[in-house]
């Protein structure tokens, strides 16, 4: 009986890494899509790849299902670091300081048009660290995902 419950224990904690992994990867692929952005798109990948790496090979080993887990941890925890730290910044979001200053000064010299020039560069600057953001909130879903992966691992056969 405790053989089957640690089996099903194992597969419950697998599906659940394939979901969490799933959304976690879609959600870092799909805030590093717009705008562009390599430094967070690739990781995401290698996580959506590793989730179904791992639901569709079920003749894996134990080590396998380590390295896909932790694989996928790996890259989680590096979009998590460089959001934190500020390692990589998306292009747009450096444009952020210039565009709030032009704002200002056309602002007080009452130049309409810089305004709106302005305005079009902060708003592209804040969409691209919104979808940081939502890049971020992902790869802490997949890492929770991928942390209960190594915990099928540890359960596996």
């Amino acid at each position: 009986m405790e053989a089957i419950q640690k089996r099903l224990a194992t597969a419950f904690l697998g599906n659940i890494f394939f979901i969490m992994g799933q959304v976690g990867g879609l959600m870092i692929c799909l805030g590093a899509v717009r705008p562009m952005f390599h430094a967070y798109l690739w990781p995401g990948v290698v996580v959506l790849a590793c989730t179904l790496v791992w639901m569709l090979w079920r003749a894996r080993t134990k080590m396998a299902s380590y390295i896909i887990a932790g694989t996928a941890s790996l890259m989680c925890l590096w979009i998590i670091i460089a959001g934190l730290f500020e390692l990589v910044h998306p292009p747009a979001a450096e444009s952020l300081q210039e565009s709030l200053t032009a704002m200002v000064v056309a602002l007080a010299t009452g130049n309409a048009a810089a305004f709106g020039g302005a305005m079009g560069e902060y708003t592209l600057a804040m969409v691209s660290l919104s979808m940081v953001g939502i890049a971020t909130t992902g790869a802490v879903i997949a890492l929770i995902g991928s942390l209960l992966g190594i915990m099928a691992a540890r359960g596996m056969e």
